[in-house]
């Protein structure tokens, strides 16, 4: 079983705009070494502001 590039991929593109969640593009390779570009988007960010979190 192949197992996903979001464990040992390498971020290229962040898109921290997108609606509803921010998101970014993930470059990886599979165990059997195929190449896997994956998007990903951030369900939950925690933002330090003003000392609130």
């Amino acid at each position: 079983m192949d197992r996903p590039s979001v464990f040992d991929g390498e971020i290229i593109e962040e898109y921290l705009d997108d609606d509803p969640y921010p998101s970014c593009l993930i470059s990886g390779q599979t165990f059997s070494g195929n190449p896997v570009l994956q998007s990903t988007a951030f369900g939950l960010i925690i933002r330090r502001t003003a000392g609130r979190f």
